[in-house]
């Protein structure tokens, strides 16, 4: 429905789930977890979402009420995700000693592969197209064009900021 949306909240090392169903104007809690901090979370329809943080991705399908694991590594932290159909999703963040995570699903979330490699925490995804991904992180974005196999560096000369979100409308960034 069109007044009803979601929200990641930590409070110390506990990770929530908030749901609104009147726009906004009131919001309850409908699943927390301690020892975990969540950062993002990309909803396919109005009963499955899918939340990432750390240590990893969890999934709901019923809107909420029930959330479970769907990947969990040790000194995972991921920042964001994004799905293009009801089965390809991706997200990226970082690894242990500073190395660079993205995942990606082709099954809905029962199983997410790691992809390409690197170093730094990425921020945020999007996908322009099925093809077409971007991510961004501290001075940088990485850049697919093949639905994730491959990852372009693209640096930025003297940028000194860090990069937390990205959106598209067509091609316009």
């Amino acid at each position: 429905s069109i007044d009803t949306g979601y929200a990641v909240v930590n409070s110390g090392n506990n990770g929530f789930l908030f749901k609104t169903t009147n726009s906004g104007f009131n919001w309850i809690s409908i699943f927390s977890q301690s020892n975990i901090n969540l950062y993002s979370l990309y909803f396919i329809n109005n009963s499955t979402g899918y939340m990432c943080g750390t240590p990893g991705i969890f999934k709901t399908t019923n809107g909420g009420i029930n959330c479970e694991s769907q990947y969990s590594v040790p000194y995972t932290t991921l920042n964001s995700m994004y799905f293009i159909n009801p089965l390809t999703g991706f997200a990226v963040g970082s690894g242990s000693m500073g190395s660079t995570r993205k995942l990606k699903t082709t099954n809905g979330g029962f199983n997410w592969i790691s992809i390409g490699s690197g170093s730094g925490s990425l921020n945020a995804i999007y996908f322009i197209n099925d093809l077409t991904g971007i991510a961004c992180a501290f001075g940088r974005v990485v850049r697919t064009t093949d639905f994730g196999a491959n990852w372009a560096d693209e640096m930025f000369s003297n940028c000194n900021v860090d990069i937390r979100a990205i959106d598209f409308n067509s091609n316009n960034g």
